[in-house]
């Protein structure tokens, strides 16, 4: 909606944090991974890979679906989650269906050591399900995929809080 926003209200806007953006230039990537070693080496690969793709790429690890519910919105929405399903109390796939609940449709990860899940991990929009231990071919790929199609869809946008608007839109 064009107009929809002044830019007179976006600066009295007290409690916003400003972001811009273009295209796919920067990622926020969460990992919910239990395992810090596993975590560690996701986080590893994901720098990696922004780094091959001359992208900046923010990393932040949550422990717990639990803690990614209660602190994701300190950071960022994320653009892609990496996200492991079997946890403690909260398993991955119950904090991606509270996730979409939210209204939060960051593209989706599954990284597990089982496939029983597999079908599941669809019916919450995600994009693919790797096995541990995920390979970097593997992940660059899916990385990739994601990347190109959200290079497609973003434009120029200013991040509020947790709400994208696209510039056009001003």
């Amino acid at each position: 909606m064009p107009g929809r926003y002044s830019a007179s209200e976006l600066n009295n806007h007290l409690d916003w944090k400003l972001k811009i953006t273009k295209g796919t230039e920067m990622l926020n990537i969460a990992i919910v991974e239990d395992q810090y070693v596993q975590a560690e080496n996701l986080k590893k690969m994901a720098k990696g890979w922004g780094k091959h793709n001359n992208l900046e790429v923010a990393v932040s690890i949550f422990k717990s679906g639990e803690e990614f519910l209660f602190r994701f919105e300190e950071i960022q929405v994320p653009d892609i989650i990496l996200m492991d399903i079997q946890m403690g109390k909260m398993s991955g796939m119950d904090t991606a269906r509270e996730l979409r609940k939210k209204g939060i449709e960051s593209a989706l990860i599954f990284i597990t050591a089982v496939s029983e899940h597999v079908f599941e991990g669809y019916e919450v929009g995600a994009v693919n399900y790797l096995l541990k231990p995920v390979e970097y071919s593997n992940l660059a790929l899916n990385l990739d995929k994601i990347r190109d199609i959200l290079s497609k869809e973003e434009k120029q946008a200013i991040i509020i809080g947790k709400k994208k608007i696209l510039v056009q839109d001003i």
